[in-house]
């Protein structure tokens, strides 16, 4: 019988502590189903098709758009997609009780990468919509959106999770 070899960093995956975070697992990959998927597709479903006062049926409104406003709504749902594909997995990792992986490093830098382009797409999009450059308030903008802000903070934990990662290598290698 062939089995495959113990991870000594996995052996208690029933402690209280593994198992709460299985739990809290569970509850944000529904989450992350309902906020990321099921949310934005009927936002979009309701700016793209709007009823128009007295007339029967609904209308396609993205003409009122500008081609870069659309391309700019296109952008941020491939990126909100993103967001929760990898949330997602991070989510399933975490789950089976895989906590220090570079896998984990991985997908922690992907949510950071994206949420902080997440953040400078809405810093740009009013830009867009205007027209109009203020200079000062440009460069101090994306300090203000919590999505940069988050995106720097998640990617600074995961390098130092993958610090974490070759010292628990290192551990695992000293005898």
């Amino acid at each position: 019988m062939n089995r495959p070899p113990i991870d000594p960093f996995r052996k208690n995956l029933t402690s209280a502590g593994t198992l709460r975070i299985r739990r809290i697992s569970r509850f944000l990959k529904a989450l992350v189903l309902i906020y990321f998927v099921a949310m934005p597709l009927i936002g979009t479903a309701g700016s793209l098709f709007r009823s128009h006062g007295g007339s029967t049926g609904w209308h396609w409104a993205a003409g009122n758009l500008s081609a870069a406003e659309q391309w700019l709504a296109v952008f941020t749902a491939v990126i909100c997609l993103g967001i929760a594909v990898t949330f997602y997995r991070l989510l399933n990792l975490w789950e089976t009780g895989i906590f220090f992986s570079q896998a984990n490093v991985r997908l922690l830098r992907w949510l950071g990468h994206l949420a902080f382009g997440n953040g400078l797409l809405g810093v740009v999009a009013p830009v867009v919509a205007s027209g109009l450059v203020t200079f000062p308030t440009l460069l101090l903008s994306p300090f203000s959106s919590p999505w940069v802000v988050g995106g720097l903070f998640v990617i600074m934990v995961s390098h130092v999770m993958e610090e974490a990662c070759k010292l628990r290598e290192d551990q695992a290698l000293t005898v």
